[in-house]
């Protein structure tokens, strides 16, 4: 009995401490690859320098839903670095395995998420890289992609030289051999960004959301506005409201007579006297 009181206290104060702590877990990081090995959950952050427990000891990365973690080769996010939004079994596919010395846990951004995967070798295999949106004007592996996968509705710009520099190519499908366009093992620096069709849907998805924010907002203004008459109307006195009844009605009236062009009673017997 004394046993399990003593479990009891430590469970509830283990449950305690989870409700005030403000830390919130973004990835688990792994010591041997396909998530074995001892491991560390990481809460959102950004850490200059891993303890030598983890520098250059992670080989491979669980990521939760709604976040991203960023990865450098070296400390204070120096050297070459990747964004991770998706789990990965092993580093050792993009060339990170026992080389990670700072990262960054972040909030997700969806223009991250991977939108083009290079391969070492043809027909999608061997080590690969991802790549989101944006401009890449060196990156890894250089000179050694053979083969491409793009996500539709996303361009997918190969340059022959680093800083997008010589020779280029634009691919917007999956091509398991670049030997057919003469660019096998000749990329080193590339661009991905949306079709004209995904960016006009973005924009068409973007101004949807910003018309119903603005009729949601519109609404909330019409209820508190409703509320706030209806809070005065059961603050005044009775004999006030029932005054303003009586005024509102009156002047329906008078709106209605002046409307049909009907004369009041007592005029029309004004001048049947005279």
């Amino acid at each position: 009995m004394k046993k399990r009181s003593i479990l009891s206290l430590a469970l509830h104060l283990m449950i305690a401490n989870a409700q005030v702590s403000n830390d919130t877990i973004g990835a688990i990081i792994y010591a041997d690859s396909k998530f074995s090995g001892g491991n560390t959950s990481i809460s959102i952050g950004d850490y200059q320098g891993l303890d030598k427990s983890t520098n250059d000891k992670i080989s491979s990365i669980k990521v939760l839903p709604g976040f991203q973690v960023v990865i450098y080769s070296d400390a204070n996010f120096k050297g070459r670095s990747q964004i991770i939004t998706e789990s990965q079994e092993n580093l050792n596919n993009f060339d990170f395995n026992d080389k990670i010395s700072s990262l960054k846990v972040q909030e997700i951004n969806s223009k991250n998420e991977p939108y083009a995967y290079v391969y070492y070798d043809n027909d999608f295999k061997g080590r690969y890289n991802f790549f989101g949106l944006g401009e890449f004007s060196a990156i890894w592996p250089n000179d050694r992609i053979s083969s491409i996968k793009i996500r539709d509705g996303y361009v997918l710009t190969l340059y022959e030289h680093g800083d997008f520099q010589g020779k280029s190519h634009v691919i917007k499908s999956d091509i398991s051999d670049l030997q057919k366009i003469g660019f096998n093992d000749k990329t080193s620096s590339l661009k991905v960004t949306m079709s004209a069709a995904t960016k006009q849907k973005e924009l068409e998805e973007q101004q949807k959301k910003r018309e119903e924010l603005a009729a949601a907002k519109q609404k909330e203004l019409e209820e508190q506005q409703k509320k706030r008459e209806e809070l005065a109307l059961k603050s005044r006195p009775v004999s006030e409201v029932i005054k303003t009844v009586i005024d509102t009605v009156l002047e329906e009236e008078k709106a209605l007579s002046l409307q049909k062009k009907v004369y009041p009673v007592y005029l029309y017997q004004i001048y049947s006297w005279s």
